[in-house]
């Protein structure tokens, strides 16, 4: 895919678990995120993403995090940081 991240496997994984335990959690079916995120992303490539086969590009990992209203540090397991640390 163009633009993807290159991630390792172990991370691809990470990142699918908690796209899909959001998605879960805020009772979605992989279509309507997948079109709520990008109307050009399929069930199938969400599927794909949830499982660890294939890496995103930052753009849709911004979209799947705007859709799921978590921040893209959330998911890719990084620590959230304040506002204020920034100051």
């Amino acid at each position: 895919m163009k633009g993807a991240l290159n991630v390792t496997e172990e991370l691809r994984v990470a990142v699918g678990h908690r796209v899909k335990e959001r998605r879960l959690a805020c009772r979605l079916t992989r279509d309507r995120l997948a079109s709520s995120a990008n109307p050009h992303i399929s069930d199938k490539y969400l599927w794909e993403i949830e499982t660890g086969k294939k890496s995103m590009s930052a753009d849709i990992l911004r979209r799947l995090a705007i859709a799921l209203d978590v921040t893209s540090d959330w998911l890719l397991g990084l620590p959230e940081r304040d506002k204020d640390d920034d100051e």
